[in-house]
């Protein structure tokens, strides 16, 4: 995750106390521990993290597939159902990352500030379908991110192979999917 006390006026959390061993920082010594146990304590914090979630777009448009006149609703609503799950997260304490690969490969990080809202749905609009398989370039992208990311939710149009690896890799590195 991303550290939760990145702003001005934010705290680790205090999870209790410890004997004090050389080398503590002396701001951390409990001075009424102390007194009552007759040897230096000092206080323990830990620090917290947003949860990031990666939500992967797929793209994919067999070749051999005609367009109706108002496009492919499936992916439409695939872009939709994704953009109204970034909105939903977003508005918790999570960090989103959106994969998406149609022509071009697309990350981008919303949630806690980072970004609004418009700036996912500017995202979304201009991703387009995909005629090649897109696990091709998100699988090396999302291989370097699934050791920090706590949640994969994935928005696939199909079930193959590719995908079945995509979420076999995340699983293995201790990503819930």
């Amino acid at each position: 995750g991303v550290a939760l006390t990145s702003r001005i006026g934010e705290s680790p959390e205090y999870i209790g106390n410890r004997d004090y061993t050389p080398g503590d920082s002396l701001r951390r010594i409990d001075f009424r521990s102390w007194g009552r146990l007759a040897k230096p304590v000092v206080r323990e914090y830990q620090e917290e993290y947003y949860c990031r979630i990666a939500l992967v777009l797929d793209t994919h448009i067999p070749p051999g597939r005609r367009a109706a006149r108002a496009g492919f609703p499936e992916f439409e609503a695939a872009v939709s159902l994704s953009a109204a799950l970034a909105d939903a997260l977003g508005r918790g304490e999570f960090l989103i990352d959106i994969f998406a690969a149609g022509p071009e490969l697309h990350v981008f990080r919303a949630g806690r500030n980072i970004a609004h809202f418009e700036n996912v749905l500017d995202i979304l609009a201009a991703i387009a379908p995909c005629r090649t398989d897109p696990f091709i370039q998100i699988a090396p992208a999302l291989a370097q991110e699934w050791n920090s990311v706590s949640s994969a939710v994935c928005v696939f149009l199909d079930w193959d192979e590719s995908r079945l690896q995509l979420v076999r890799s995340a699983q293995e590195s201790g990503c819930r999917v």
